[in-house]
């Protein structure tokens, strides 16, 4: 339980970051998002308009984010997480 709190404190604490430097724009205008498409179009032969029109319609919510980070920090206070 303490290992997966802490590895999802760890990519919430990503999501986080990433979203400070995106305001209201799709995940698929975002260089990481466009990464992303690339990656799973040319490895796993995912057809890249299908996953542009997905992530087009998706974007991040800062406030969303923030809470999702609140609740995890506020689980994991006075645990000991290794």
């Amino acid at each position: 339980m303490i290992q997966l709190q802490s590895i999802s404190k760890g990519i919430l604490i990503s999501i986080g970051m990433s979203v400070t430097l995106i305001q209201a724009q799709s995940i698929a205008d975002t260089l990481k998002g466009k990464a992303f498409i690339d990656e799973m179009a040319g490895q796993y032969g995912y057809s890249r308009n299908d996953l542009q029109a997905l992530f087009s319609q998706v974007s991040l919510d800062k406030a969303m984010i923030r809470s999702a980070l609140t609740m995890v920090f506020n689980s994991t206070v006075g645990t000991k997480v290794f």
